[in-house]
């Protein structure tokens, strides 16, 4: 993976990096690396002794996890295959590898870090923060070329600033090794972690005793590497296996008849002191007994072999190595092939703002981040300090020993802390004065301003102009790496232009970059230009390489990114089709995907999908933090939505289909280019439509004889339309209100807290089986071709007033209604239309309803009404009346009633003419869920009658 850019200033883990248990498929379908593995169940690891290393900065080496905060567990080992038989010491029968092959991601908690998964026997690296590598690519370690210094709350430069936002970034900090076994009694013990960088404390001081009149503003602190074979490494893959082998501190006894490997543990002093037990200073030496002191100054071979004796038993353990622990270079971690190292012999430090003023005497003190390393003192490292007036001044490092070690997570030289050196005073290395003057060894001294010009040429690109000339380079014909360093370096039209003479095959743009294309004209990305990480800044760009590569991306939300290709990558499964790849794709805009070339998609706002998807996973959210081109830390709101699309290209059509395996918070549209080509949406599993989610459904959704289900969950937002060309194979369920008539009937007169109504589903096209536990709604021309169910219990209904054809049975208890916008039966041709329009509802409708919403109108005629084929009662609903002339009123007794709104008016011309003649068999029905304070109630309704004779008596409640 390619790592977040340091400019995403707020930890991600829980929005852009993979947050839960990670399972790898097995490459090439081979073997299986976990399969034969002791199980050794969850592990909850916790610190053995003191504090531990923050995200959130204290002080300039301490960054301890806070609650939430998570790192990730990798296992990087493979069974060994050269062995006769099973070792008893655990350790040995393990080959350590490059290959990932889980990322077991274990977040902290008020217990320790913790994990869900089942973790198994072997090799694991902890890397952290949590990083999202998956596909068994490499972690990637980033070095930013361009730090970024920030004031803080009292106006003066905060020193800790560049690592607080390096370690926001997302980038790996350190790192750690353990080797897991059965019935260990350390597995549960978090190992020691090792950081990845040093970070020297930089000192800048205007050494003007005198005190001149115009006061200095200090813009930026440059290092440079003069050293060709030491230039800064700012990204390369960490070697997992020399990692391991650096950091490995596990022991295990050895049984007779075993193959002897080496073991090596670690860091000695501290590890046979607290695991061994082993508390004096004192170690037994090879095969004579001699006892050597061990102290600073002591150089121990790396392949010395000890007797060591355990102190419980007094046994002897054989065949250990010394492993001085991850020592004094971050290159030993890495893999620094050619193809893979991105250096640059600079590191540029913006200071905050307008700049630095500095009086005269004064001084201010910053930490930065760069490689740790033994550095050659031999006039290989400059410190430059440029001014706002375009003064430059500029110090050669020098010292009284031909190198300077700065360890991992060290702000000074290893001279000034063991006492080696002759120095008197302590990061005196990294001091830079802007006025004439010395440290003692080193001189500063004034120099041109063209010294710096064009810095970075050679290296890590500062701006667009010089990526424009590297890009021009027509010298190479096979690779080109071309590291970027300025934070604002663009790749756009200019830069495309540029490739025109390029004969190189692949040209690799390494660290972050922008690109951007002019307002009406899309940007296609020549083939052969492969990027680590960038964001679209701006405009339409279209990625289609099968040769180029993207890393990691963000489409900014002023941008579209089309992707058609995202490169090369391996054929997994050997069914012909290449996967694995690495596109990790952030997004903020636009995305439209034409093919299921990449590694990972985060969404946050639109996706298109414009082709089958297999079975590649989108993983949608909300509250992403971003501004423009930027990520930042004040989160705004935004909408994830999903667009699957069937279109044409040239003469063929683009038939999206995409497998859903989470539930539904965001839209998701699916369009159809005709009858024949209709986007799909496959359930991976039972999903269910929450939050905010939405689909309308012009396509397919389903599989015929898919057993899976869709559930639309009550709630407000959640809604499922399946249009006129829409199919749903899968079973729907609408999920009824959160308390059922029947429920609410037995608590009359008390207040039901939390009531939440049912959810509704709109039908235009077909669907399948249904689940009516809430609200249906059909429409002209639409079908129901299986059965219609109801949870037992429940208040399922179905408004057919578009006379849907529902071909299965229906459960009794699910109300199929129509709704009458009021009934005119003030005449005799009235009458007759309205009992029509009552009988219109045929068998197939299996409307059983006639929901009232408007007036009864009744003149001076009298009025018969009957029930029709399928329609059984009347349904006085909420704004319904019924207003009488002088005329009588018959309900014949197969027709119902019911009374399902609070108060219904019943107005007659006179007491004695008016007249309402109930002669039906079936009992009255009366239903009513209100809202009152806030709070949800039932009131039986009553019926109102002026002037008007009804011969039912009192209104009775009658369920």
């Amino acid at each position: 993976m390619r790592t977040k850019h340091l400019l995403y200033t707020m930890a991600l883990a829980s929005v852009f990096a993979a947050c839960t248990q990670d399972e790898f498929v097995t490459e090439g379908g081979n073997s299986n690396p976990l399969e034969g593995r002791k199980s050794l169940g969850k592990i909850t690891l916790v610190e053995a002794e003191g504090p531990s290393t923050r995200w959130v900065v204290n002080d300039w080496d301490e960054i301890v996890p806070e609650i939430g905060d998570g790192f990730s567990y990798f296992l990087v080992d493979v069974p060994r295959q050269d062995l006769a038989g099973q070792h008893s010491y655990p350790i040995d029968n393990y080959q350590l590898v490059n290959n990932i092959q889980t990322n077991y991601v274990f977040k902290k908690t008020a217990q320790g870090f913790t994990n869900d998964a089942n973790l198994v026997e072997g090799n694991y690296l902890l890397v952290g923060p949590s990083q999202n590598v998956q596909g068994r690519k490499p972690v990637e370690i980033t070095l930013p070329a361009e730090q970024n210094l920030a004031f803080g709350t009292d106006g003066k430069v905060d020193p800790l600033s560049i690592i607080k936002e390096f370690n926001k970034s997302g980038y790996p900090i350190y790192i750690g090794h353990r080797f897991l076994s059965e019935g260990s009694n350390y597995n549960n013990v978090l190992p020691t972690r090792h950081h990845i960088f040093a970070y020297p404390e930089i000192t800048v001081v205007n050494n003007d005793i005198e005190g001149a009149t115009e006061v200095p503003t200090v813009v930026k602190v440059i290092l440079k590497s003069e050293d060709e074979e030491m230039p800064f490494v700012i990204n390369a893959p960490l070697n997992n296996e020399k990692a391991a082998r650096l950091l490995t501190n596990e022991s295990f006894k050895a049984v007779e008849g075993d193959k002897q490997y080496p073991i090596v543990v670690g860091a000695w002093e501290g590890y046979r002191t607290e695991t061994l037990g082993v508390n004096e200073k004192n170690l037994v030496v090879g095969q004579t007994n001699e006892k050597k002191t061990l102290v600073n100054q002591d150089a121990i071979p790396a392949d010395a072999e000890y007797i060591v004796k355990d102190a419980e038993t007094g046994d002897a353990w054989k065949n250990f190595m010394f492993n001085n622990g991850l020592g004094g270079s971050t290159r030993d971690l890495l893999d620094n092939s050619a193809n893979k190292t991105s250096v640059s012999k600079y590191i540029v430090i913006n200071m905050p703002e307008g700049g630095v003023d500095l009086k005269a005497g004064e001084s201010f003190k910053f930490n930065a981040i760069i490689p740790a390393a033994a550095y050659d003192m031999n006039e290989n490292l400059i410190m430059y300090a440029v001014l706002e007036n375009g003064d430059v001044w500029k110090k050669v490092m020098k010292a009284n020993s031909e190198k300077m070690t700065i360890n991992p997570g060290k702000r000074y030289p290893q001279e000034d802390y063991n006492g080696m050196t002759l120095r008197g005073d302590q990061g005196m290395y990294f001091t830079i004065g802007v006025h004439e003057g010395s440290d003692g060894v080193s001189t500063y001294k004034q120099v041109k301003d063209d010294e710096l010009e064009g810095f970075g040429d050679a290296d890590a690109v500062m701006t667009t102009e010089q990526l424009v000339a590297a890009l021009s380079n027509p010298s190479s014909t096979t690779t080109m790496n071309i590291t970027i360093g300025g934070k604002d370096v663009v790749y756009d039209q200019r830069a495309e232009a540029a490739l025109a003479n390029n004969k190189a095959q692949i040209v690799n743009i390494l660290g972050h970059i922008k690109i951007e294309s002019a307002e009406k004209e899309a940007l296609t990305i020549n083939s052969k230009v492969s990027f680590a990480d960038a964001v679209i800044n701006k405009g339409t760009v279209v990625f289609n390489s099968t040769t180029a590569t993207l890393g990691t991306v963000l489409v900014g939300k002023d941008a579209t990114l089309e992707l058609r290709n995202a490169g090369f990558g391996i054929d997994s499964d050997n069914d012909g089709t290449l996967d694995a790849y690495s596109a990790e794709i952030h997004n903020v805009g636009t995305l439209k995907l034409y093919a299921a070339t990449f590694g990972d998609v985060y969404n946050y706002n639109v996706v298109e999908v414009y082709n089958d998807m297999g079975t590649k996973q989108i993983k949608n959210g909300k509250n992403a933090c971003y501004d423009g081109s930027e990520i930042i830390s004040k989160p705004i709101n935004l909408e994830s939505k999903m667009f699957l699309k069937a279109v044409k290209e040239g003469n063929e059509i683009l038939t999206a289909t995409y497998t859903l395996d989470e539930n539904v918070d965001f839209p998701i549209t699916i369009e159809s280019y005709d009858k024949d080509h209709k986007a799909k949406l496959i359930l991976g599993k039972n999903v269910e439509i929450v939050g905010k989610g939405e689909i309308v459904n012009n396509g397919i959704i389903g599989e015929e004889g898919d057993a899976e289900t869709l559930k639309i969950t009550r709630g407000a937002n959640r809604v499922l339309t399946n249009e006129k060309d829409g199919v749903i194979w899968n079973k729907v369920i609408i999920e009824g209100a959160s308390h059922t008539m029947a429920q609410i009937e037995l608590l009359k007169g008390v207040n039901v807290a939390d009531y939440t109504k049912a959810a509704q589903m709109t039908n235009k096209g077909i669907l399948n089986a249904v689940e009516v536990n809430g609200l249906l709604t059909l429409e002209a021309g639409s079908y129901v071709n299986g059965e219609v169910s109801m949870t037992y219990g429940g208040d399922g209904e179905i408004n057919n007033t578009g006379a849907g054809v529902i071909r299965g049975t229906v459960d009794d208890g699910i109300e199929v209604y129509a709704i009458f916008n009021g009934l005119d039966l003030s005449s005799a041709t009235a009458s007759e239309a309205a009992q029509k329009a009552i009988n219109g509802y045929t068998t197939s409708t299996k409307v059983a309803v006639a929901r009232l919403t408007g007036a009864v109108k009744i003149g001076n005629t009298d009025v018969t009404l009957a029930a029709g084929p399928t329609i059984k009662e009347l349904d006085f609903a909420a704004n319904s009346s019924l207003t009488m002339g002088d005329a009588k009123l018959t309900i014949e007794k197969e027709l119902g009633i019911a009374v399902s709104a609070k108060n219904i008016l019943w107005s007659g011309n006179s007491e004695n003419a008016s007249t309402f003649n109930f002669n039906s068999n079936k009992k009255t029905k009366k239903k009513y869920v209100d809202v009152e304070n806030g709070k949800y109630v039932i009131e039986h309704g009553n019926i109102e009658t002026k002037n008007c004779q009804s011969n039912i008596g009192t209104w009775k409640d009658e369920k």
